[in-house]
């Protein structure tokens, strides 16, 4: 199982266009955002990846969204989740969907084409 590299049009290219695109400043990143909410500090990140080696149908999930809540003021505990999305504008959604679900404002999780980790805690 060979990895695949794509831009973040989806659009798969050679290692070596993958090692540019990622060396070039503000090109992985999608999204950030970081705020305080009952007490916890919450922090959802949006990048591009640009590969895969999975064989899963479908698009490949080349973006990632990476959620994290901690307890304000604990730099050891904490709840983390990652979701994959298979295109820009659905990066983009999912970064709004995730920030609201863990700030409190949405009531159900997004819908990521496939979950691509679960909850962990760090010690």
């Amino acid at each position: 199982m060979g990895l695949r590299y794509y831009d973040r049009d989806g659009r798969q290219i050679s290692r070596i266009e993958w090692q540019r695109l990622d060396s070039q400043p503000g090109y992985c990143r999608v999204d950030y955002t970081s705020r305080t909410c009952h007490g916890f500090r919450v922090t959802v990140v949006t990048c591009w990846l640009g590969v895969t080696g999975d064989q899963r149908p479908g698009p490949p999930l080349i973006f990632r969204t990476y959620g994290e809540i901690r307890p304000r003021g604990d730099v050891r505990a904490a709840c983390r989740r990652v979701w994959g999305w298979p295109g820009l504008e659905a990066a983009r959604a999912g970064h709004r969907a995730v920030t609201s679900r863990l700030i409190g404002h949405a009531s159900q999780p997004p819908a990521p084409p496939v979950p691509v980790g679960g909850h962990a805690a760090s010690a």
